[in-house]
């Protein structure tokens, strides 16, 4: 599935993704080294640049997304879990997975995805689709991790076995 313009698509945010999970910025190699652990921390908590729009390098990233979620009453229609970000494109948003709930007011979404990103994320968010302003719910957990290559490569199947 490919992404696809956030404003398309009507969604309540759950959480914003930490940059640890989606900057190309590696922990200190010597964590007992007080200056490579504060240059470290500096750049975390930099805001992202400016979305430069003539950046033309592209990347695929990846994630393991989860959330568990408990509604006030049974939702009768689908509910899902997308992940939204910002690059040099814009604003884009995937689906992870999506269920009708029935009668059921606890749901558990998940799913790994992939998508090619253009330039830097400036902010990537867990999002819930299917669920209208004036319904309650309550998030019990949110889980975001970047897949690396590695791992992937490793298990070629595990982003369809999680979906």
């Amino acid at each position: 599935m490919s992404a696809i313009p956030s404003k398309l698509i009507m969604l309540r945010t759950l959480v914003n993704v930490p940059v640890s999970e989606y900057a190309d910025i590696r922990p200190p190699i010597n964590s007992l080294d007080v200056n490579e652990r504060l240059s470290f921390l500096k750049r975390l908590r930099q805001k992202p640049g400016v979305v430069s729009k003539s950046v033309s390098k592209s990347k695929q990233l990846s994630f393991n997304a989860a959330v568990w979620m408990s509604f006030n009453q049974a939702i009768h229609k689908p509910v899902s879990l997308w992940l939204s970000y910002k690059d040099a494109t814009g604003e884009n948003t995937i689906l992870v997975d999506e269920q009708c709930l029935g009668d059921s007011t606890t749901a558990m979404l998940s799913g790994t995805v992939s998508f090619n990103v253009k330039g830097n994320l400036a902010y990537l968010r867990a999002c819930c689709g299917g669920i209208s302003m004036e319904e309650r719910f309550s998030v019990d957990e949110v889980h975001v991790r970047r897949q690396e290559a590695a791992t992937l490569e490793a298990n070629p199947f595990a982003s369809m076995m999680a979906s």
